[in-house]
C-alpha cells in the first residue's frame, strides 16, 4: 500500500500550480508491479475488489 502511495505521488506534477496526474507514467508503473505480482496474488487482489463491489451493490438494495 505504501509503494501504491509513493506511485500516486510520484506521477503527480504540479504545473501552473495546479496538480496533473501523468498517466502515462502510472500506466507504465501499474503494468511492471502486475508483471513482478504472483499469479495468487494477482487473483486475490481481484476476488477482494469484486467482493467489496458486491458488498457495495446488495448494501443498495432495500431489503424490506
Amino acid at each position: 500500500m505504501q509503494a501504491m502511495l509513493g506511485l500516486l505521488l510520484s506521477t503527480v506534477t504540479v504545473a501552473n500550480e495546479e496538480h496533473v496526474i501523468d498517466f502515462s507514467k502510472l500506466i507504465r508503473e501499474l503494468r511492471l508491479m502486475i508483471k513482478q505480482l504472483p499469479n495468487w496474488k494477482f487473483i486475490l487482489l481481484w476476488l477482494v475488489a469484486i467482493t467489496a463491489a458486491l458488498g457495495y451493490f446488495i448494501g443498495q438494495v432495500r431489503w424490506w
